[in-house]
C-alpha cells in the first residue's frame, strides 16, 4: 500500500509560485538579451561594410586601380549605404524596446519582501509572516490560517530608481545596503481573528527600522476585505522609502556622505536645524522692526 502524502500547506503554495517566477524571470531576460545582440548584429555589419568602403577609399587614393571595379566600389557603397540605414533604424526602434522591456522585467529575488516580513514577524501573535515574488493564485486551507503574505512585483530597489532615491541614500549616509520598493500585504483569516488595520501596520514597520515613503498614507488607507470560502482576505500596499538589505553583511556597508547628526535637545538633525534658522531669517513677520538686514525703507535694501 502507498504512503500516504502529507497535504500541501500554503508555503508550499508559496515555493511553487516562487519556482514558476523565477523561470519567468529567467525567459524574460534570455527575451531581453536576443533583443540587445540584434541591436549589436545590425551595427556589427555597418561597421564591416564601412570598413570596407574606407580600406577602397585610400586603395584609390594610392593609385591602386586594381583594388575593385567601378561596379564592386559601387556595390560596396550601396551596401554601407543600406547597412547604415538598417542598424540606425533596429537601433531607434529596438532600443525603445530594451528600455521597455527592462522596465517591464519581473523580479527574479524576493529581498524586498523577505525584509518586510521580517520586520512584520510578532505584528500579530501567532500568524505565520511568508514572502514571495510569484504570483500566488490558491488560497490556504483553514488549517494554515491567519497567514500574512508579503508580495513584490518589481525587482527590488527599482521602484524608485530615481532622484528620489539618491536623496535618501544621501540621508542614510550609506549605499548599497537599503532597499526600496512596494510590496502587497494580503492577510488571510477567519473572521474572528483581528483585521489588518493600517495605521497599527505603520507603527509597527516604523518601529522596527523601516522607513514609510508617506507615513500619512497609512494613517489613512482603507485595507481591501474580500469574504471567500469562509475566510476574510485583506489587501494593503504599502510603499517602503528605506528598509535594511537582509543580504547585505555590515563590512559591505560603503559610506556615501557624512551621517546626520541629531542635536539631543532640538531632536532634530543638523540639516534640519539649519533650515528652520534659515527660514526664520528671511520669514518677514519675524521682524517687527526695520533693523532687519533685508527690510526694505524708502526704496533702499538696509
Amino acid at each position: 500500500m502507498a504512503p500516504k502524502t502529507a497535504p500541501k500547506t500554503f508555503a508550499d503554495i508559496v515555493a511553487e509560485a516562487d519556482l514558476k517566477a523565477i523561470e519567468k524571470a529567467r525567459k524574460a531576460r534570455a527575451d531581453l538579451e536576443k533583443l540587445k545582440e540584434r541591436i549589436g548584429e545590425y551595427a556589427e555589419l555597418h561597421n564591416e561594410a564601412a570598413a570596407r568602403v574606407n580600406w577602397l577609399r585610400s586603395q584609390f587614393q594610392r593609385g591602386n586601380a586594381d583594388a575593385a571595379t567601378a561596379e564592386e566600389f559601387a556595390l560596396a557603397l550601396a551596401t554601407e549605404e543600406r547597412a547604415k540605414y538598417l542598424a540606425h533604424a533596429h537601433t531607434e526602434n529596438e532600443d525603445k524596446r530594451v528600455k521597455n522591456a527592462e522596465r517591464a522585467l519581473p523580479p527574479a529575488e524576493k529581498k524586498l519582501a523577505r525584509a518586510v516580513a521580517a520586520a512584520l514577524e510578532g505584528f500579530i501573535p501567532g500568524i505565520k509572516v511568508l514572502s514571495t515574488f510569484g504570483k500566488v493564485e490558491e488560497i490556504p486551507s483553514e488549517g494554515d490560517l491567519p497567514v500574512l503574505l508579503v508580495s513584490q512585483e518589481k525587482p527590488s530597489g527599482d521602484t524608485f530608481r530615481d532622484s528620489r532615491e539618491r536623496g535618501w541614500a544621501a540621508l542614510s549616509g550609506t549605499s548599497a545596503v537599503n532597499l526600496s520598493g512596494d510590496v502587497v500585504l494580503t492577510l488571510y483569516r477567519k473572521p474572528l481573528h483581528r483585521e489588518l488595520y493600517a495605521p497599527k501596520l505603520g507603527k509597527h514597520l516604523t518601529e522596527n527600522g523601516v522607513h514609510l515613503l508617506d507615513q500619512s498614507n497609512l494613517q489613512h488607507a482603507q485595507t481591501m476585505t474580500d469574504s471567500r470560502d469562509g475566510m476574510e482576505i485583506d489587501t494593503l500596499r504599502v510603499s517602503i522609502r528605506s528598509i535594511a538589505n537582509p543580504d547585505t553583511k555590515p563590512e559591505d556597508v560603503k559610506q556615501v556622505g557624512k551621517p546626520l547628526t541629531v542635536d539631543p535637545e532640538l531632536n532634530m538633525s543638523a540639516t534640519e536645524a539649519w533650515m528652520k534658522a534659515t527660514a526664520r531669517r528671511h520669514d518677514p513677520s519675524e521682524y517687527k522692526s526695520s533693523d532687519h538686514p533685508g527690510a526694505i525703507t524708502a526704496g533702499t535694501i538696509r
